[in-house]
């Protein structure tokens, strides 16, 4: 992949860098300035000035304008929020913390107008450098779940002591779970079965070592939409793709259904929330307790929300510690665990922060998305990771801050930025990912 300034290159590369690094990465640089943040001024700032060319030959994809006009809407909301967040009286600090990572749903825009000017190669090329990005992170993964406590390599111009090896659960497992979808599909298309077994297999690993319960979710529906996509393949393209399906299918589910019957500690916590598990134990204990505790501070938070009708329908805005308002700041609190600002679920974010109609926005484009491109035939191989990579975020979102830092928030406005792209007129229906017809 060619670097050069070009907003959608910058973009790219950060993207790759953060898929690879997730946290660590995203923390690399000197407070109050982020390596992330630094490289997306750039893009921002190229992008405003750069002259856009118009590609006739170029058509949107369905559900595509909607979904822009719902995100440009949002968008408008958060800056004009943050605005009137500055009449607040609260510390200019504490209002850029609660504001940026909602101004990068600006990667989006800028994802959607840079890609439509972009060779197919470009696609291609971009799909694989995300596809070794993930594979890369796989390996740390493997290293720092093996390494457990016992070793935290600090890397230079790092803050908020995001060490190399520094394993969160969340966001890494779900990088995993994204990669994993990814293996499958090339197992699927009959790419060599021994390397993607091994692949497989190591990211299995992960997962079963993670405590994160949100990454059985987000695996549970990568699935659903991987076999679903399959399933319509095999319909539509004929019997060479049936038996492959098929295969898949069946090695989905088993997967599935032996990580899901609780021999991992996440399976464990999934299931105790479930009411499946007894909760005498101290796994179940753990997932009891932290459930109860998120449970407990959405209520009041909402309740804060509901009491004035201003919070309803503009929110609290920028720069309040509203957990600390709500007096739940000590649920999520502990004694390692400090400077929350996030109730581990972006709706309720977003709710408490810019009021519901924001919220109602945010779900109508994030349904426009899913439901256009559950089924979708025209993918190829950045459509495919793309949607993988926002349905392995999602279930994480709901449950942790992650679309709230930049590790989650920038992929995952770049993924609906890609799907929301003007797509080639002649982009083939099946690609590989390897941008092959299949």
């Amino acid at each position: 992949m060619k670097l050069n300034l070009s907003p959608l290159r910058i973009l790219s590369v950060l993207v790759v860098l953060l898929l690879f690094g997730s946290r660590w990465i995203s923390y690399v640089g000197f407070q109050p300035l982020f390596l992330t943040d630094f490289l997306i001024a750039i893009a921002v700032t190229i992008w405003i000035f750069s002259r856009e060319t118009k590609r006739p030959e170029l058509i949107y994809p369905r559900g595509a304008r909607p979904a822009k006009n719902a995100l440009a809407v949002f968008a408008a909301w958060v800056f004009i929020r943050a605005i009137f967040s500055f009449t607040g009286g609260y510390q200019l600090i504490d209002i850029f913390r609660d504001f940026i990572p909602f101004a990068y749903v600006l990667v989006a825009f800028i994802v959607i107008n840079q890609l439509k000017n972009s060779q197919k190669e470009f696609r291609q090329s971009l799909a694989l450098w995300i596809e070794r990005a993930l594979g890369l992170h796989l390996i740390w993964c493997v290293i720092a779940v093996s390494l457990g406590s016992g070793l935290s390599i600090q890397q230079p111009f790092a803050i908020f002591g995001a060490g190399i090896f520094s394993f969160r659960p969340d966001i890494d497992t779900a990088l995993v779970v994204a990669y994993f979808i990814l293996k499958l599909r090339r197992w699927e298309l009959g790419e060599n079965k021994k390397f993607l077994f091994v692949k497989m297999l190591a990211s299995l690993s992960v997962m079963a070592l993670s405590p994160a319960r949100a990454s059985l979710l987000a695996l549970f529906l990568c699935l659903a939409w991987f076999l679903s996509k399959s399933v319509l393949e095999e319909k539509k393209f004929g019997a060479s793709q049936k038996t492959r399906s098929r295969g898949a299918i069946v090695f989905g589910a088993l997967l599935t259904s032996v990580l899901a019957l609780g021999f991992t500690t996440a399976g464990g916590r999934l299931l105790t929330n479930l009411g499946v598990l007894s909760t005498n134990t101290e796994i179940s204990s753990s997932a009891m307790g932290t459930t109860n505790a998120r449970q407990l501070v959405w209520t009041q938070v909402l309740d804060w929300v509901s009491s004035s009708q201003s919070r309803i329908f503009f929110g609290s805005g920028f720069g309040i510690n509203f957990l600390d308002v709500t007096h739940t700041l000590e649920f999520l609190e502990g004694t390692t665990y400090t400077g929350v600002r996030s109730p581990h679920n972006f709706l309720i974010t977003v709710i408490v922060r810019l009021g519901w109609p924001a919220v109602i926005l945010f779900a109508t484009l994030l349904a426009i998305v899913l439901s256009q491109n559950w089924i979708s035939a025209r993918f190829d191989a950045l459509n495919f990771i793309s949607m993988t990579i926002i349905l392995a975020l999602i279930p994480i979102s709901f449950l942790g801050v992650i679309l709230e830092a930049p590790f989650g928030a920038v992929p995952f406005y770049f993924s609906i930025g890609v799907l929301l792209s003007p797509a080639a007129a002649n982009l083939d229906k099946r690609e590989s990912l390897g941008g092959h017809p299949t």
